[in-house]
């Protein structure tokens, strides 16, 4: 019975590969990055691993574990790989290193371990997951494209390299096939970040107004914030992860009250909390526009007040929110100047009501 070694097999392509040729009788080592993933393989009935393809320890230790069951390794699909949207003038070195450690250098490692392999035993194939992008390229898409033309040069390369060898290189270019391109890359920045800060404006507009404001803001995840409103009228709101303190300095008031009952499954849980999106939301990917990729993310709850929040980026950037609420009014907050990095502490977020202020509890 031939084997091979699939990376990338939680969803899509890779687990779809997987189950495919397993039906066909290949002994098939699935692998994937999340422990539940991992369990969700093996529960289908697949030797499973867990492998992050960053990880030069993870790929040793499943390609020596197959070595000792089979005494052979037939072959690899590379197949692990992630995309991540924005224009070009908006991506940050940090996000092209990002897509590189996974699409290109994870895949890379998984190939030179296995060619040692080959090399010793005589045989063998490699199959490259590029994609048609690694052929043409698609605005908005300047990362990932660039990671997978890069696929194509190094699988081409090798290619000609092992030519009167018994081991064999290919590359597969999928083109559109239904994914979850951008609601993948909110997740990892909701799973990626622990903290942002930076500048907002933000417009309500009903059927009768449009109201404007602006300011400053810092996260701290999990549960700390504070939103400095300097326009039209000063405004501090602090979350410490336990009180939510709105100050208006004019009316010389403040008024506290329980964070978890403040936020709830608001939009602002969102931001403060990694765990709430997916908890809470239904994801929907509404494509580019404007430079924009943007995501729905519809309430689970019926009671949560408001239709949906769309969430927009450039790059790894965040850039807007959009908040349709019951009665049809609209809000949009823009960002700018983002620091996804901040410096920041728990008492950052400290807030004491000035002296001579009345303080009301909701």
């Amino acid at each position: 019975m031939q084997n091979i070694l699939i990376t990338g097999c939680s969803s899509g392509i890779g687990l779809q590969t997987a189950l495919t040729l397993k039906e066909n009788n290949y002994k098939v080592y699935a692998s994937a990055k999340k422990d539940e993933d991992v369990e969700m393989l093996k529960n289908l009935g697949f030797e499973a691993f867990k492998i992050d393809v960053r990880n030069k320890e993870e790929i040793s230790y499943a390609l020596n574990k197959i070595l000792e069951n089979d005494l052979k390794l037939d072959a690899v699909f590379n197949n692990a790989g992630f995309g991540q949207p924005g224009a070009v003038e908006d991506l940050s070195v940090e996000v092209l290193k990002k897509q590189f450690n996974t699409n290109l250098f994870g895949l890379h490692e998984v190939t030179i371990q296995a060619m040692k392999i080959f090399r010793t035993q005589g045989f063998g194939k490699i199959i490259q997951h590029s994609s048609v992008l690694g052929i043409i390229s698609l605005k908005y898409r300047g990362a990932y494209n660039a990671s997978k033309y890069a696929i194509e040069g190094l699988a081409d390369t090798l290619r000609q390299e092992v030519m009167g060898s018994n081991i064999y290189i290919s590359t597969i270019n999928t083109g559109p096939v239904t994914s979850k391109f951008r609601e993948n890359a909110l997740k990892k920045f909701n799973n990626d970040a622990n903290g942002l800060s930076g500048s907002f404006s933000q417009t309500v507009t009903s059927k009768k107004k449009t109201q404007t404001s602006s300011g400053t803001f810092k996260i701290l995840r999990p549960g700390y914030f504070r939103w400095d409103y300097t326009r039209p009228y000063k405004q501090v709101i602090v979350g410490d992860s336990k009180t939510v303190w709105l100050y208006d300095p004019e009316l010389k008031q403040v008024t506290k009250k329980s964070q978890a009952a403040a936020l709830g499954d608001s939009p602002a849980a969102i931001l403060s909390n990694r765990g709430a999106l997916e908890g809470s939301y239904t994801l929907k990917d509404e494509g580019n526009q404007g430079g924009i990729d943007w995501v729905r993310a519809t309430p689970k709850s019926s009671n949560a007040g408001y239709q949906y929040i769309r969430i927009g980026f450039k790059g790894d950037q965040l850039a807007r929110m959009q908040l349709r609420d019951s009665f049809g009014n609209n809000t949009t907050v823009s960002f700018s100047g983002l620091n996804n990095n901040p410096n920041l502490s728990a008492s950052s977020f400290h807030f004491a009501p000035p002296k001579g202020v009345d303080v009301l509890s909701n």
